[in-house]
């Protein structure tokens, strides 16, 4: 499969299993749901960094995400799920919203 057709397929895998527009959990339940539905769906995938950033505000989940394209050789491409916190000013990680990137 050509890379953008693998992107493409991978963002539909990722935004299918996120299905809440806010999450209230203390166990990042929202992106393991994510990472969970790529690992059933048979994606090979690494996560190469989590962290916190924007003064602890919000936290990405970096992936790479490898394949074979059309001609047989190994490729890969990278993969973000954001968490940006939506609670309130005393507790800001009461709940959160998830944004997905493929690239």
């Amino acid at each position: 499969m050509k890379i953008s057709k693998a992107r493409k397929a991978c963002f539909k895998i990722m935004h299918t299993a996120n299905d809440k527009s806010l999450y209230s959990d203390l166990g990042w339940n929202g992106p393991h749901q994510i990472m969970d539905a790529m690992s059933k769906a048979g994606l090979d995938f690494n996560l190469v960094e989590a962290k916190y950033f924007n003064e602890d505000k919000a936290k990405i989940w970096r992936m790479k995400i490898n394949f074979i394209n059309d001609k047989g050789v190994e490729k890969f491409f990278n993969a973000d799920i954001t968490a940006f916190c939506a609670g309130t000013v005393e507790y800001p990680w009461k709940q959160y919203d998830i944004t997905i990137t493929v690239f």
